[in-house]
């Protein structure tokens, strides 16, 4: 056997320089946090190499490595040694069998608590037979843990394993338990670690995967490689098989377009052949046109020189006519009297046009006097319209020249009417701003004071708050209250504008000074209060008496009280004013003083003193805008009315109207006398004009003037149908040279588009004779023009809305630079071709073989090894069951029960996984092979179950690579053989012989009767492990040993470790103590001392405790 003698600890957690002897059984007591479990973790620790400190014995918990090292404390973020530190974990045994002595030691330096794990340096040493710590130099000289080549060198024949894998090989081989490497090995290594706490086993099945049972060694990396190359092929071919459709999509939009294409490009041939045919055609129906027209010309010129001589005849006989008249003396006087009339008309209009001139300026002179009595100006014109006109004309125009003059005093005193006006409305327009503001503020509970105070005290403030003190400056009116409320408004206008003085205290008034001097004449009237002087000076003035106006003032603030004092110094209150000169200061309360030899009246003041002052000034405020806003109405309608005056006049001025009034006051009297003479000429016209000879002179002249008119306007219809005819020849000659040259250019055009399209050819000439059954050749073509528009619509629409996005979206998702429209569509085919016939077939071939191989690996390293491992399992159990079988606890003994899942999934995988058909796949074997002797449906079942494994696996990678925290690291539960297996212990009464299953009675037995069988499990399941060597430690570490267990439960547990002859290492609170340590050999108490832990036997402690 090989028994642990002795532990060493140098800076590992609490304990400084500790060596702990230990026996066969040793028991460690202590109350919760003083470091008992750090002793056990530094026991796994080197001899495990595992650094997990927080497994099974306590998942909650936050020990590391690190902290350990460097001593981490409860407090977050405190360590007893934040810096540089070396730690040494020393563990040395006893070999009875050899009957020498070994040390393992780990030996961790490390530079800080954050410093990475990675960087930590931890290196293991394993001495030769016959080595004790006191041949290892743990500490030099200084007590300072030694330096690593120090300590190597101060045994010879000393083992550095190079590697964390390596020591744990050398320690496995050493502690007599074998190859680390070997499932004993790694079952050691597991359960030893595990803490054996059974704080938190919360079921049976917990408790066989945490120690019974080993965490299965099948990696899903290699299968997860081929499902993600599975899963990138099957990406592949769906991206193909999308490439594919979209192609497939671009293809057949493409015929839909080639169609319309080919509609276009049959109505441009089309059009192309009807042109041709249409010129020719054209040139016969334009000849005729043009011999139609020289017919008709032939016709029509001998009528025209007929009607010109005609013409020529009629004109001489108006002239004879018109000579005669001429001649005749009474048609002489009537031209005269007509000449005149003519004249004097002309001059009338224009007289009339003056008056009418007159009569408008005249007017707007009247809404001028209007606009200026609208105003309530005080201002008086010389004329008014009424009754103006029946003036005689020397008064009308003395008054006009005055109205120029009266027009300018108007303007000057309308323009000081207005700016007054403005001004007392801007006045106005600003005292209801600032009161809104103020009421604004008094509203919501801010007293307004004149804006000197506000910045002089918030400057003071700032600069006393800026030194460290305490910003205490108020305005005087801050800190008073009235004790007498009826004397406010006298008090108030007596102190005056002192009211708003900033009072500080005495200790901070030369600060309160410097701020005052610095703001120069921005401080305005306000003062600073010198207090110092104040509080001196006080101390020998009276206090005031009751009929005093500053007995009437109170305060809070002992210096502002003084202030007062001093302010009101002597003015006395009288209540009549005839008492008033009784006294050389006095005041009553209507405001009326006595002071200086002189009586005066004080002004009403706006109040600033006590609670109720805010309320008073709202009340008065909102008066005051409701005065204000009458008074803005007002100014606002009287402003409106001197504008409107304004304009009046300038306009009245602008149209000069004034110079108008002047210079047409004759008009009136000239228009009277233009209309009578004009009635007199035309009284003499009528007599001329209905004589009956005069009357036949003129007749003739007119008769002869029609007849000349008639063949003139019979010469102008017959020279207009001349005119169209020969337009008509002349464009018909234009249009037949035309017709020449693009006849030419249309069986050119027409021979180009053969050459080009000669298989529409056909078509065409079918279509175009159809078309000339019911048309035209000219009317052929103009309606297929239009027709052809439509279809050059119809295929542009169609390119753009439908074949175009396609492209454009192909284009853009396989980054192609393939052409849009009709000039790509070639290349989208052949695109679409090559994809179907070669890449898709690639793909589907390359993603069968993937799914082959991904299979095959499956089959091989996960289905059958987890057969294997449930095979393994259950033969662990027989073993141990061997071993429990020896273990007898009280009256009683356990056996493990091992069945089939309950759960129906879990069960039918199960079936799955232990079917014959899982055998071992060979490297001579395939997936072929499998399949063709496996039946259909167990190869659809192990599809299943592959996809439930790679899709836990998947998820979890995907969670890890997302960053989300808790994610197990655990692989698929359905990869992991102990999932598919229900267990149980069963407990035999050996003198009843009674069997009852565990999981029956769990919920009803006490934690005691619950944690006993699985203490018996962990006893076996090291038993097993140690009884394979005939030379091994035998070391079993219980962390919160029997926590849930009664003494009497105790005893017989501790019977039975001493049977197995276990090495025994215990950890509890002092409350096991009575129980536990009649059966130990070795006990020690460990009490914490500020941040040191102290380790002593518990006898010695105990006698001490005694003298004590």
């Amino acid at each position: 056997m090989i028994e642990l003698t002795r532990l060493r600890l140098i800076n590992w957690h609490n304990f400084q320089d500790e060596c702990i002897p230990f026996r066969m059984v040793t028991y460690l007591i202590g109350v919760n946090a003083v470091g008992k479990t750090t002793i056990m973790d530094a026991i796994r620790y080197c001899l495990t190499t595992n650094k997990d400190f927080n497994a099974a014995g306590n998942r909650q918990s936050k020990r590391t490595l690190q902290g350990s090292v460097h001593g981490k404390q409860r407090s977050q973020n405190l360590y007893l040694r934040p810096g540089h530190t070396v730690s040494y974990v020393g563990v040395e045994f006893l070999d009875h069998e050899k009957n020498t002595t070994f040390v393992i030691t780990v030996r961790v330096e490390s530079e800080s608590p954050e410093q990475e794990l990675r960087h930590v340096s931890q290196d293991w040493f394993i001495t030769k037979p016959g080595v004790r710590f006191e041949d290892l130099l743990f500490v030099d000289e200084n007590r300072r843990p030694s330096k690593k080549e120090a300590f190597k060198a101060s045994s010879s024949g000393m083992r550095a394993p190079a590697s964390q894998k390596e020591a744990k090989k050398n320690i496995c081989r050493i502690l007599g338990i074998g190859d680390s490497e070997s499932s004993l090995g790694k079952k050691f290594n597991e359960v030893f670690h595990m803490g054996t706490s059974l704080k938190e086993i919360p079921d049976i099945r917990t408790f066989i995967c945490t120690y019974i049972l080993p965490e299965p060694e099948i990696h899903v990396e290699a299968l997860q490689s081929d499902m993600r190359e599975l899963e990138r092929l099957e990406e592949t071919l769906q991206e193909a098989q999308q490439r594919a459709k979209r192609l497939a999509k671009i293809v057949e939009n493409s015929r839909q377009a080639l169609d319309y294409q080919m509609q276009v490009e049959i109505n441009e041939g089309f059009i192309l052949y009807a042109r041709q045919q249409k010129n020719i055609t054209q040139e016969e129906e334009y000849q005729s046109i043009a011999e139609t027209a020289n017919r008709i010309l032939e016709k029509l010129e001998p009528e025209l020189d007929a009607l010109k001589e005609k013409y020529q005849q009629a004109q001489d006989a108006l002239l004879k006519a018109l000579q005669a008249r001429n001649e005749n003396p009474e048609v002489q006087a009537t031209q005269f009297y007509r000449d005149q009339e003519k004249d004097y008309q002309k001059q009338y209009r224009e007289q009339v046009r003056r008056q009418s001139d007159w009569d408008e300026a005249l007017k707007q002179l009247k809404e001028l006097l209007s606009k200026i009595q609208s105003s309530g100006l005080d201002f008086e014109i010389s004329l008014q319209p009424d009754g103006f006109c029946e003036l005689p004309l020397e008064y009308q125009e003395d008054i006009l020249n005055k109205l120029s003059g009266e027009l300018a005093a108007l303007e000057k005193q309308v323009s000081n009417s207005l700016y007054h006006c403005r001004k007392e409305k801007d006045e106005t327009d600003a005292a209801v701003s600032l009161d809104t503001q103020e009421l604004k503020k008094l509203r919501s509970g801010i007293m307004v004071y004149p804006e000197a105070a506000e910045r002089l005290k918030s400057a003071i403030n700032t600069e006393l708050q800026t030194r460290g003190m305490e910003g205490d400056a108020k305005i005087l009116s801050e800190v008073l209250y009235m004790e007498d409320a009826s004397w406010q408004e006298c008090a108030e206008a007596a102190l005056g504008f002192r009211r708003f003085d900033i009072i500080v205290s005495p200790a901070h008034y030369q600060a309160a000074k410097h701020v005052f001097t610095s703001l120069g004449e921005r401080v305005g009237d306000i003062s600073l209060v010198n207090t110092p002087a104040l509080v001196r000076d006080c101390r020998k003035w009276p206090r005031p008496e009751s009929n005093m106006l500053a007995y009437k003032v109170g305060s809070e603030n002992h210096c502002a009280k003084q202030y007062v004092n001093y302010l009101l110094k002597g003015i006395i209150c009288c209540e009549d004013a005839s008492e008033l000169e009784q006294h050389s200061r006095s005041v009553t309360r209507d405001l009326l003083r006595h002071q200086g030899y002189r009586l005066q009246r004080m002004r009403r003041p706006t109040l600033f003193i006590g609670a109720d002052a805010r309320k008073k000034r709202m009340i008065d405020l909102e008066a005051h805008l409701r005065e204000l806003g009458k008074k803005q109405l007002v100014l606002e309608q009287k402003n409106g009315k001197l504008k409107a005056l304004e304009q009046a006049h300038r306009k009245f001025v602008f149209e000069k109207h004034p110079f108008c009034l002047v210079s047409n006051l004759d008009a009136r009297q000239k228009v009277t006398a233009l209309n009578d003479k004009l009635n007199e000429i035309r009284e003499k016209l009528r007599k001329y004009e209905t004589n009956p000879l005069l009357a036949a002179v003129f007749d003739r002249c007119k008769a002869c003037e029609e007849t000349r008119d008639s063949i003139a306007g019979n010469m102008s219809t017959l020279e207009k149908k001349i005119w169209e005819q020969e337009q008509i020849v002349k464009n018909a000659q234009h249009i037949i040279l035309q017709n020449l040259m693009d006849l030419e250019g249309s069986k050119e055009d027409y021979r180009k588009f053969q050459m080009d399209h000669p298989a529409l050819t056909e078509e065409i000439m079918k279509r175009y004779t159809d078309a000339v059954r019911t048309k035209a050749p000219s009317e052929v073509e103009r309606y297929q023009m239009n027709y052809s528009k439509q279809c050059t619509n119809q295929r542009d629409n169609y390119i753009f809305t439908e074949l175009q996005p396609l492209q454009r979206e192909y284009n853009a998702k396989y980054t192609a630079d393939y052409p849009l429209g009709l000039a790509g569509i070639p290349l989208y085919q052949d695109a679409y071709e090559t994809l179907v016939a070669i890449e898709l077939e690639r793909s589907l071939e390359s993603l069968r073989k993937a799914q082959i191989r991904c299979k095959e690996r499956f089959r091989k390293e996960i289905l059958f090894r987890m057969k294997d491992d449930i095979k393994n399992a259950r033969m662990q159990f027989r073993e141990l069951d061997r071993v429990m079988s020896e273990l007898t606890y009280g009256d009683e003994k356990y056996h493990f029960v091992i069945n089939e899942h309950q759960d129906k999934k879990i069960a039918a995988f199960y079936q799955i996984i232990m079917d014959k058909n899982n055998m071992q796949i060979t490297e001579e074997d395939s997936l072929f092979t499998q399949a063709a002797i496996s039946a259909p449906a167990y190869e659809a079942q192990v599809d299943e179950l592959m996809a439930r494994i790679m899709a836990d696996v998947n998820q979890a990678a995907q969670d890890r690579s997302a960053g989300k925290k808790n994610i197990s690291d655990q692989i698929s539960k359905y990869v992991d053989y102990r999932t598919f297996l229900d267990y149980d212990i069963e407990i035999e009464n050996v003198s009843t012989g009674m069997k009852v299953p565990l999981s029956q009675v769990i919920g009803d037995s006490s934690g005691g009767e619950n944690q006993a069988p699985f203490y018996v499990a962990i006893c076996a399941s090291l038993l097993q492990i140690y009884r394979r060597s005939p030379n091994s430690i035998r070391l079993v570490l219980l962390d919160e040993a029997f926590n849930n267990m009664t003494s009497d439960r105790i005893e017989p547990m501790m019977k039975m470790f001493a049977a197995a002859k276990l090495q025994l290492v215990l950890i509890s609170t002092v409350e096991k103590c009575s129980a536990i340590y009649p059966y130990c050999d070795m006990v020690y108490s460990i009490v914490k001392t500020e941040s040191r832990a102290i380790l002593a036997p518990f006898e010695k402690l105990y006698e001490e405790m005694k003298g004590t």
